[in-house]
């Protein structure tokens, strides 16, 4: 399959702005008496600029003296800029005036013309990227560039004096040296694994990144092959329908190079729903699927792995869902066998629970906690069994153990991770006993290819 990217023209030098500045002076000379189009400069910034390679008025400052004149007493317009430093365009942005609005001044740089379309064939690729502006480069590189980094902006409802937005830049320990034993553990819930592939992430990219040894994955939307699967046992009958196969999970068990154990739990009571998955290259000492309650074990949300000094939990907890209409299973039931299931494997060695846990803690955990107390996730009776199904019971929230003060999100709604309102729902809890093992517990925010982002847990061995 073929797709067409759609690259953005490189800059031209400083000479090309010359010139095109000396050819346009006659026109704009010529033209100055008419109203701005879009893309004409003005009196704004520096100026005024025509973007994407238009001309400087700062290039050719007696071409841009005579409109600036003229331009003195029109009427300001929405597109435009002059006199003040405005706010960069969205689309192609140029610089605007005449104050810090949206809209700018009057008289500025205007929106510019659009570039020319460059077209190459990516292949793999099912979508057509039309446009690599920044909502784009947030949705479909799925990395943000250090010029664009909105989780570094506090913009938390109620800021307190001690608390600070999260930098992983610059907020991360020193690695390890190589002489230590360690494991890196790294847990994302993908909101649909195949989406995700398909909008250009690459699990190797990743691991060559971050060199982690396991990945735990939630919210797969995978399907699990006949007798692939141990939850299988709770159902008798089976439906596959031909679009649904494409999800089968053995499509993805080779996802990662060297990573030869994977381990897939799929829901049987709603096809393509929930799902976890954990991908090692570390052996497990022993997996287990589930709570070994058939009624919590039909959406395949936790699967349990054993390695030689703790266990290792990965965990979908059940969202409340609109209006609220499984809050009481959530918190009545879930939430209880869940820490019961905990407290059990604790009896012979630590824990670590890795996974979206569904639930803001903390007000700050949360960029606007007033208006969200009958939001899912974030309700009273939530907070409460968060606290005493897991905390009180002696799991240890390893990221805020580590950043007290810092407002993190794991978790941003539609359109609302540029400007960083979001959630953090997702957890590495560990047991008391090896929550002092913790070298490093961080959060991936540039990662954006699905509406959470990955987060990671450095354990000392």
């Amino acid at each position: 399959m073929w797709g067409v990217l759609e690259l953005t023209p490189p800059t031209r030098g400083a000479a090309a702005i010359a010139s095109r500045a000396a050819a346009e002076g006659s026109w704009r000379r010529r033209s100055a008496g008419r109203r701005p189009e879009r893309g004409e400069g003005g009196g704004g910034r520096g100026g005024g600029a025509e973007t994407w390679g238009g001309a400087e008025a700062a290039e050719a400052p007696e071409a841009g003296a005579e409109e600036r004149r003229r331009g003195a007493g029109r009427r300001p317009e929405a597109r435009g800029g002059g006199g003040g430093a405005g706010r960069r365009r969205r689309r192609h942005g140029a610089e605007g005036g005449g104050g810090t609005g949206q809209s700018g001044g009057g008289g500025g740089a205007g929106w510019g013309r659009r570039p020319a379309r460059r077209d190459c064939l990516i292949p793999g690729i099912k979508h057509v990227v039309m446009n690599m502006s920044k909502a784009a480069s947030q949705r479909g590189h799925g990395y943000h560039a250090r010029s664009n980094e909105p989780w570094t902006r506090l913009t938390h409802k109620e800021r307190k004096r001690q608390w600070f937005a999260y930098n992983p830049r610059t907020m991360r320990p020193p690695p390890l040296s190589s002489d230590t034993n360690s494991m890196k553990i790294l847990s994302w819930n993908v909101n649909g694994l195949q989406n995700v592939v398909e909008s250009g992430f690459s699990a190797d990219a990743l691991a060559g990144r971050e060199n982690f040894d396991v990945l735990c994955l939630q919210e797969t939307h995978l399907q699990a092959s006949f007798g692939a699967s141990i939850l299988f046992i709770y159902t008798t009958s089976f439906c596959f329908s031909y679009g649904l196969w494409e999800r089968n999970v053995d499509h993805f068990k080779n996802l990662i190079q060297n990573f030869d154990d994977s381990y897939w739990s799929c829901s049987v009571e709603r096809l393509g729903y929930s799902g976890t998955a954990v991908i090692s290259r570390v052996k497990p000492i022993s997996v287990q699927y589930g709570l070994g309650i058939p009624a919590h074990d039909q959406e395949g949300r936790v699967i349990t792995l054993e390695f030689d000094d703790f266990y290792l939990v990965n965990a979908y907890v059940p969202n409340s869902g609109r209006s609220l209409r499984r809050l009481n299973y959530r918190v009545n039931e879930w939430d209880l066998c869940f820490s019961d299931f905990i407290k059990k494997l604790e009896c012979s060695k630590p824990v670590i629970v890795a996974g979206d846990l569904n639930c803001a803690h903390q007000s700050m955990d949360i960029h606007n906690p007033q208006a969200k107390t009958e939001a899912a996730g974030f309700t009273v009776e939530e907070r409460q069994s968060f606290e005493e199904c897991f905390l009180s019971k002696g799991l240890v929230d390893t990221f805020r153990k580590q950043h007290p003060n810092a407002v993190a999100y794991t978790f941003w709604g539609e359109n609302q991770r540029a400007t960083n309102k979001g959630w953090r729902l997702d957890y590495f809890l560990a047991s008391e006993s090896i929550a002092d093992k913790v070298h490093d517990s961080y959060i991936l925010p540039d990662v954006s290819f699905s509406d959470h982002s990955p987060i990671g847990l450095v354990l000392k061995l």
